[in-house]
């Protein structure tokens, strides 16, 4: 570990992660700067390039705190999301707005080509492709993990086999948030219902899955080679057995376990095939004992689960960009 490097943070302020993941890194002894993109920001932080012109490139971030080169870090943490005002419908981003959150995206996408040399948590264009479902369904197959009936589809037609089989649920193929006071949670959906819904499908591509029975289900966070599953009894409370998000406050429903050997092997194998090196995976355990994949999200939230039952994921992070080896789990 080279402790005079930086482990550079992206993200935006405030975030609980970001300073949990930066005062675990303190205490491994390296530096750590965070970049706070906001494009609402006034210039509290900044990014230089300088390219041509015969001269050798060069990156300059300046946080609040400290002004970093790209020979200055070898690790970069990504935990950039899009701004709120972008994401929901209503037109809440002004066009002031926009246009800075559009400018920051480009700029920011050229980090991985200017810091080359470093670490990527998760690599950038591995971490955007991977947060699309289909190709999460379709790698997690390849990879051996069991995956649950699915349509993605803009014909109802398609969906109805689904019903022969049993029951059928629907969910958002991209982000659940669906206005700033609203989510699109996973939910049961019956045929009346499908058929009612015909003019809704075929607007936009829907995903459909068949329904499958729970004993419990898992979260497994995975940093490197380290595999950190928590079981999630979510058959517990009536509410919480489609969707257990939709009261995931509860201690009470949270445990830490073994993963069988072989589940353990594919899901880093999944890892492997996405070039991932940080997700958190949600899986189903059925009556009989079967896991089934559900799907992985790359820049996926620990603390709400470290902070109710104790499971070190943020000291796990922390150790695998200060040293680059698991040490609280295999």
């Amino acid at each position: 570990m080279n402790k005079d490097a930086y482990c550079l943070i992206f993200g935006q302020l405030p975030d609980p992660h970001i300073d949990a993941l930066a005062e675990e890194l303190t205490k491994f002894g390296k530096k750590r700067a965070i970049f706070d993109y906001d494009p609402t920001d006034e210039g509290t932080h900044s990014l230089s390039f300088r390219l041509g012109g015969g001269e050798p490139s060069s990156t300059r971030l300046t946080t609040a705190t400290e002004t970093v080169h790209e020979r200055d870090a070898d690790t970069v943490f990504w935990r950039v999301k899009p701004p709120l005002k972008a994401l929901v419908a209503g037109g809440t981003a002004s066009i002031d707005e926009d246009f800075r959150h559009r400018e920051w995206e480009k700029a920011l996408g050229a980090l991985p080509a200017l810091l080359d040399h470093a670490r990527w948590i998760n690599p950038y264009a591995p971490h955007w492709l991977a947060g699309n479902k289909v190709r999460q369904l379709q790698a997690a197959q390849r990879c051996g993990l069991q995956v649950p009936a699915t349509v993605i589809t803009t014909c109802a037609d398609d969906v109805l086999p689904l019903f022969e089989t049993g029951e059928v649920i629907y969910k958002t193929l991209s982000h659940p948030l669906y206005s700033s006071r609203e989510l699109i949670l996973t939910s049961k959906i019956t045929r009346a219902e499908l058929e009612d819904r015909r003019d809704m499908v075929a607007v936009a591509p829907c995903l459909f899955q068949q329904y499958a029975e729970k004993a419990y289900e898992l979260r497994v966070t995975i940093v490197g080679t380290s595999v950190i599953p928590v079981r999630i009894d979510s058959q517990a409370h009536s509410h919480t057995r489609v969707d257990w998000r939709i009261d995931q406050l509860r201690p009470e429903l949270y445990s830490v376990v073994t993963l069988p050997a072989a589940v353990r092997r594919m899901l880093l194998d999944f890892m492997d095939s996405l070039g991932l090196v940080f997700g958190a995976i949600d899986l189903i355990v059925t009556p009989e004992g079967e896991y089934l994949f559900l799907e992985i999200n790359p820049g996926g939230q620990w603390l709400w689960m470290e902070r109710m039952i104790g499971v070190p994921i943020t000291r796990e992070i922390a150790a695998f960009i200060a040293g680059g080896e698991p040490e609280a789990f295999g």
